[in-house]
């Protein structure tokens, strides 16, 4: 497996800074390494860079309305960058164990804003609201459950920064050589050079092929009604 060295000299190589057989200096090392962790925190917020979309329980308590979400906040997860869907776990007398699968819509602040009475209370919420807050974020409820529930939060798994030269480079099949090239680009200015276009189309073909990897499949459905068939249809593969 590769290290971040490793990932680094190729990178350098790529350039022409390093020729073949030789090794950054500790100057060019730690620069490397810091355009290198840069580069995965950008792409955390590029969806389809985002290989593992998991859930993340939560807790609600009765008769609270909004929730700071973070480390260290009410919710103590990784402050999400994205999150894809949100589910109450449901669970009473009538419908026993395992526990219903409710979705909660998620709502944009204009859609939040417009509700009339926000301080509503309900047994079952419907709908949340979940700001862009730093370090935090807050997430509000509507309507305000007066019941203990589970939530899961379908959150983006983030691309982990990594902690020192000698890590070892452990991201699914692709992401090596999209970091080897891009890192090249990023690289460039700082050394005053042009990328020839080998380097530049090996970084766009390279971080083409993860987002190809990582895309999410869409279902196509039309009102039974028209079709006269309930069965959804797959675009990608022709059929139902």
């Amino acid at each position: 497996m590769a290290t971040v060295n490793d990932l680094i000299t190729g990178s350098l190589r790529l350039l022409g800074v390093l020729a073949s057989g030789e090794n950054p200096t500790a100057s060019e090392s730690q620069d490397a390494f810091a355009a290198l962790n840069d580069l995965l925190d950008t792409w955390n917020t590029e969806r389809l860079m985002v290989y593992s979309i998991l859930p993340s329980p939560v807790n609600l308590v009765a008769q609270q309305k909004s929730y700071t979400l973070g480390t260290g906040g009410d919710w103590n997860i990784p402050r999400p960058v994205g999150i894809d869907g949100t589910y109450l776990q449901y669970t009473d007398a009538n419908s026993g164990p395992p526990p219903l699968n409710l979705l909660v819509v998620a709502l944009d602040l204009d859609q939040y804003n417009a509700i009339i009475v926000p301080n509503t209370t309900t047994t079952i919420p419907t709908a949340l609201y979940i700001d862009e807050g730093f370090p935090l974020r807050t997430a509000y409820l509507w309507p305000i459950p007066q019941v203990d529930y589970s939530m899961n939060l379908f959150t983006w798994t983030l691309l982990e920064q990594f902690a020192a030269i000698t890590d070892d480079v452990a991201f699914p099949p692709g992401y090596a050589r999209m970091l080897r090239f891009n890192l090249a680009l990023e690289l460039a200015p700082e050394y005053g050079l042009t990328p020839s276009q080998v380097v530049a189309a090996g970084a766009l073909d390279s971080k083409a092929a993860v987002k190809r990897n990582n895309i999410t499949p869409l279902l196509m459905a039309c009102d039974p009604a028209v079709t006269r068939r309930t069965t959804a249809w797959n675009w990608l593969t022709g059929s139902t």
